[in-house]
């Protein structure tokens, strides 16, 4: 087969990869997310050898090949010392394994040519539409008037007001630069009304999930926005005012859908309830907080510090939280709650793989942040600003609960943070199919030249059109 029509067919198999992944991993659908992967697996392997090598040049997935060789390590360490058997371990390998569907993700994306924009674009969409059917085979539960909280994604409460945390973010971040994409009204016109609806639905799954960790992450992220946004208005002496425009729509759309629902009541009880049984503290003889609400996570928090004592560096393993829960003396209710994690995912990844496997992460999502910032430039690139926030979103949210146990919030790392490393990985590598079928002479030219030129542009510029 001619190699130019072998790396497009490949190149389109990835391009459809990409949209069934994007899609599924924003409406939350497992199915599409596994058909997704498995045409990125198959457009990977067809691209061949010339594609390989050049990929695995890449810092991102080097620091993914350190992460697993960690894990991987932590589950042998486990079964010769802790007396975990690899049988029991080995499905939570390839679980812990799957941070690799980010720089996966991002290549396929660079490769497709989809660019990051389309591709979150194509995430959001997926959110939007999912919300709609979720919506409607729970029966329409709108915030305004459904007391306490619902789960209409049958994937917890955390993990959908984290979702829609982020498809709120991501309204924010790109509808208030959709001016510097958009040149004509009605590309405009149509741009503000996706990221509205986005921002919207966004809203609602957070006010219907009622997450404090989705709540506390989204706030600590648009508090960073807002300052970056302040001081570039000072550098700057210039107001952007489509964008300030924007912000203070969804600011006011969302202050009143919280003065006119039942949320807020909902929300102080709970707060309300959670501080006095932090100022009760532990129980002086058994050493436990009250075993309801936060009580039963720091409950958790304890028991998971003291098991990580034992085995310091290498952890228990694959499986270790649930081995570790096991033994832990936990009350009754706090025993019985989610008996294989700690409530807790930085908690989670210290028991289970030590320190070997905290650095590993952190080394990860450095590397991830380079690569983003490699490509698409500083924080002012929309991009960038996403990836970074969405990444702080994820890690404040995982303060309050464990997502690696669940197989749509790897795919949700993936969507959302995947696309934004694509402009590092063509970039730094020349991976798109022209590219990769030239000769070295020529991708050399082409690296230095596009370098030059990313150099030379605003980072507005640079900004994909859909």
């Amino acid at each position: 087969m001619n190699n130019t029509l072998h790396m497009k067919i490949a190149s389109w198999i990835a391009a459809l990869g990409c949209f069934l992944l994007l899609l599924s991993a924003g409406g939350v659908a497992k199915s599409g997310q596994n058909i997704g992967f498995g045409l990125l697996v198959l457009s990977l392997l067809a691209a061949g050898p010339g594609v390989w090598r050049t990929v695995t040049r890449t810092q991102l997935v080097w620091a993914t090949a350190a992460w697993i060789a960690a894990i991987t390590a932590s589950m042998l360490y486990a079964a010769a010392v802790v007396g975990i058997p690899v049988d029991d371990q080995t499905r939570h390998l390839w679980r812990f394994s799957r941070l690799f569907l980010i720089p996966l993700t991002a290549w396929a994306v660079a490769f497709s040519r989809l660019g990051a924009h389309r591709a979150y674009v194509i995430l959001f969409a997926g959110f939007f539409l999912g919300m709609l059917y979720y919506m409607a085979e729970a029966g329409w539960p709108w915030f305004f008037n459904t007391p306490g909280r619902v789960d209409i994604s049958d994937e917890n409460e955390q993990f959908y007001g984290m979702l829609s945390a982020t498809a709120f973010l991501a309204a924010i971040v790109f509808g208030t630069t959709v001016h510097q994409r958009a040149t004509d009204t009605w590309h405009r016109t149509l741009h503000y009304g996706f990221w509205g609806l986005v921002a919207l639905a966004g809203i609602q799954g957070l006010l219907i999930s009622l997450a404090r960790g989705a709540f506390l992450a989204l706030a600590v992220a648009l508090t960073v926005w807002a300052g970056f946004q302040g001081l570039r208005i000072v550098k700057s002496k210039s107001v952007p005012w489509a964008g300030i425009t924007i912000a203070v729509l969804l600011a006011a759309t969302t202050t009143g859908a919280l003065m006119f629902s039942s949320v807020l009541d909902h929300s102080i009880s709970r707060v309300q309830r959670d501080i006095d049984i932090i100022r009760e503290g532990a129980d002086p003889e058994t050493g436990f907080y009250r075993d309801r609400s936060i009580g039963i996570r720091l409950n958790h928090w304890e028991a998971a510090i003291s098991g990580w004592r034992d085995h310091k560096m290498l952890g228990h393993g694959t499986d270790g939280s649930r081995h570790v829960r096991a033994q832990a003396d936990l009350p009754e209710r706090s025993a019985r709650s989610a008996p294989h994690h700690f409530h807790n995912s930085h908690l989670d990844v210290l028991v289970r793989f030590g320190l070997v496997g905290i650095i590993a992460m952190a080394l990860f999502f450095i590397s991830y942040l380079r690569t983003v910032r490699s490509g698409n430039g500083a924080f002012t690139h929309p991009v960038t600003q996403f990836a970074y926030l969405a990444t702080l979103i994820f890690l404040i949210a995982g303060i309050t609960q464990t997502y690696w146990t669940s197989q749509v919030a790897w795919f949700y790392l993936a969507g959302a943070l995947g696309p934004a490393a694509a402009e590092g990985f063509r970039v730094s590598r020349s991976v798109t199919p022209a590219n990769t079928i030239s000769n070295s002479s020529r991708t050399s030219s082409s690296s230095r030249h596009e370098n030059a030129t990313r150099r030379s542009v605003s980072p507005s510029a640079m900004s994909p059109t859909p």
